[in-house]
């Protein structure tokens, strides 16, 4: 029954992520901005793990993000500087450490 439910859970905050990224990448009405490229698509998830119920870090080509709120909320914690690909790494071994390969 808990593999169930751990099933579960991570693919409502694999769908939490999505919807979050959508939303972050959409234009407010009168506002020019358009998605990177142009393009209306979401960024390709490269990496993706949740610590515990609440906690998780993702990474995309664009962005190291981080959330506290079970997927809720992400977080875009990519430190400053840093400069990510679609061949960047991550390991997220705890809830405050993030390791990032360009």
């Amino acid at each position: 029954m808990s593999m169930i439910a751990a099933v579960l859970v991570a693919a409502l905050v694999v769908s939490s992520l999505l919807f979050v990224l959508n939303l972050s990448h959409r234009s407010s009405p009168g506002s020019s901005a358009k998605p990177i490229g142009g393009l209306n698509t979401l960024p390709t998830l490269l990496s993706f793990h949740m610590i515990d119920a609440s906690t998780g870090w993702a990474l995309t080509g664009q962005a190291v993000l981080r959330t506290t709120d079970g997927g809720v909320h992400w977080k875009n914690v990519t430190p400053a500087g840093t400069t990510l690909t679609q061949d960047s790494i991550a390991d997220f071994p705890t809830a405050s450490i993030a390791s990032i390969g360009t």
